[in-house]
């Protein structure tokens, strides 16, 4: 709806009678000719050519650079060339600026509003200006619209954006993702900038012993996730309640997962909850549930020994 206000805004701008298109004299010759020919010869009713700039005019780059676009938005709305030449073959292009300053129409229409969260400052403007430039929307919310998150690293918090956007279901990518389509300056496979599983999560294997924790711990590193001691760990992961680890970190607040907890990330490609059957569970309520035997005291348990009296 903001995209929108404000794109009638520089609409109600114009003149009432043509929009006045400035070319930069960056513009290769050649591509200059063809787009005054173009606009001359299919726009004559829609555009006319300034010949000098023109406070709100339509000013047409070849490339876009920070500084530049930022410095001539003051006076102009800024375009690219491709959107110029794709201005002179169809009369609603205009239509479909969410917001000026724009490059040209590269991400799709039906795509829906992109969030930028959890960013740097510096990570969060290029991203802003990328989706604007790419003729995207943005959302400061995770608004009903929003189609895409764009983040650093998951988050196990229930309110975190990520959880919300796990949970409707939306693809939550790195800013690679951006870049690679203004790069290509198309749209691009989005699978290899997908977050990782467990991208920028500080996790502990401590809990584990002997080849199961040498494999969990390569698991975990190879879905992006940050293996830490104990007390810098945001999760640790623990055989049952019965762990020694696990009591110390109920006891500093750290949270507990079991070991399929992560392979179920890995697995779905996702930060899960830790909830439910991935939670770390007790082995004699396992037992009570499916109707067997308690083990002995000092006997070993399948789902983990208890320590000692």
């Amino acid at each position: 709806r903001r995209g929108q206000r404000a794109n009638r805004a520089a609409m109600a701008l114009a003149p009432a009678d043509l929009w006045p298109v400035y070319l930069s004299p960056k513009i290769p010759p050649d591509r200059t000719l063809a787009l005054t020919s173009l606009l001359r010869e299919q726009r004559p009713q829609q555009f006319r050519l300034a010949e000098a700039e023109e406070d709100g005019a339509l000013f047409v780059l070849p490339t876009f650079e920070v500084e530049e676009v930022m410095q001539l938005s003051r006076r102009f709305r800024v375009i690219g060339l491709p959107f110029a030449e794709r201005l002179a073959a169809d009369a609603g292009a205009l239509a479909k600026v969410p917001k000026f300053p724009i490059y040209d129409l590269i991400i799709p229409a039906g795509a829906g509003s992109i969030l930028c969260s959890g960013l740097e400052k510096r990570e969060k403007l290029r991203c802003q200006n990328l989706v604007r430039w790419m003729g995207g929307r943005l959302s400061e919310a995770l608004a009903p619209d929003v189609g895409t998150l764009v983040t650093t690293r998951v988050s196990l918090l229930p309110d975190s954006k990520y959880q919300a956007a796990l949970q409707r279901r939306l693809p939550t990518v790195r800013l690679s993702y951006l870049e690679a389509m203004w790069t290509a300056k198309r749209e691009v496979d989005i699978k290899p900038h997908l977050l990782p599983p467990l991208c920028g999560l500080g996790i502990c294997c401590g809990g584990l012993q002997g080849a199961s924790f040498e494999r969990h711990k390569a698991m975990a590193a190879e879905a992006g996730a940050v293996v830490q001691p104990l007390d810098r760990a945001e999760v640790v992961i623990v055989k049952d309640v019965f762990a020694p680890m696990y009591v110390d970190a109920q006891r500093i607040g750290i949270l507990a997962a079991p070991p399929v907890w992560l392979e179920r990330c890995c697995e779905l490609r996702c930060c899960l909850p830790v909830e439910g059957e991935l939670d770390v569970q007790n082995p004699r309520s396992l037992q009570l549930k499916k109707g067997g035997p308690l083990p002995m005291p000092g006997a070993k348990a399948e789902c983990g020994s208890p320590p000692s009296a």
